[in-house]
């Protein structure tokens, strides 16, 4: 089921956009894709693998992120009520842009 992309996740693929991320691999595909439709179209919709996709991809490349977007999700809690020792994006709040 796609939903529509959150500010903090639309903030979070343009911080992906400038990082150092290797041409030609999927992680570079992805955010240029991404970051060019969410800026060509502001009710972009993301499906739930796209949104763990950018968990991953905030994870891998975490330390060319600025700090404010990435935190110790160890704090928050998944659906299931399990806590992740993953370190993740934190501003994937559930707004909607407007």
């Amino acid at each position: 089921m796609e939903k529509q992309i959150t500010a903090g996740e639309a903030r979070l693929i343009s911080a992906l956009a400038h990082c150092r991320i290797p041409a030609g691999t999927a992680d570079r595909r992805f955010v240029d894709v991404v970051s060019e439709a969410v800026a060509a179209d502001g009710g972009f919709k993301l499906t739930s693998g796209q949104r763990a996709y950018i968990g991953r991809l905030a994870y891998r490349y975490r330390h060319q992120l600025p700090p404010e977007l990435v935190e110790s999700r160890s704090k928050q809690s998944t659906d299931t009520g399990e806590t992740s020792p993953r370190i993740g994006p934190a501003v994937l709040e559930d707004e909607v842009p407007s």
